[in-house]
């Protein structure tokens, strides 16, 4: 058996490859946007306190960006138009975004520390 392979086929993969291709989150349940150029720095996993509805587990992603963090934030108000914007008790900017598909309280959230420290997590009902 013969594979033939077109030369701008195999250039693509490879550039693609060698720049790292796009990021994805690993255990993300929703759809959740990463600027292009940014990279995966931790991943960490909780579960919090039961209520009415359930255990609720969060996964928190953290992302550095080579841009700068005005065009960061302006990303992610794009890609979340839907999201409520509002700022932590120390000045942080953050995004809130009830994705369409979630239960009852599942969110969410980003963080935009700086550049280097862009902090994203999503609560969701943990399966039984």
């Amino acid at each position: 058996m013969t594979f033939r392979t077109s030369v701008p086929c195999v250039v693509c993969l490879l550039v693609t490859w060698a720049c790292g291709g796009p990021v994805s989150l690993p255990d993300a349940k929703f759809p959740i946007p990463v600027p292009p150029d940014a990279k995966l720095d931790d991943t960490t996993y909780a579960d919090t306190g039961e209520d009415f509805m359930g255990q609720f587990r969060t996964v928190s992603w953290t992302l550095k960006s080579s841009k700068n963090l005005d065009n960061v934030i302006a990303f992610y108000k794009q890609q979340l138009p839907e999201a409520e914007e509002g700022q932590t008790e120390e000045g942080v900017v953050f995004l809130k975004s009830i994705p369409a598909d979630s239960k009852p309280k599942e969110k969410v959230m980003v963080f935009f520390y700086s550049n280097d420290k862009i902090y994203v997590s999503q609560d969701t009902l943990k399966q039984q």
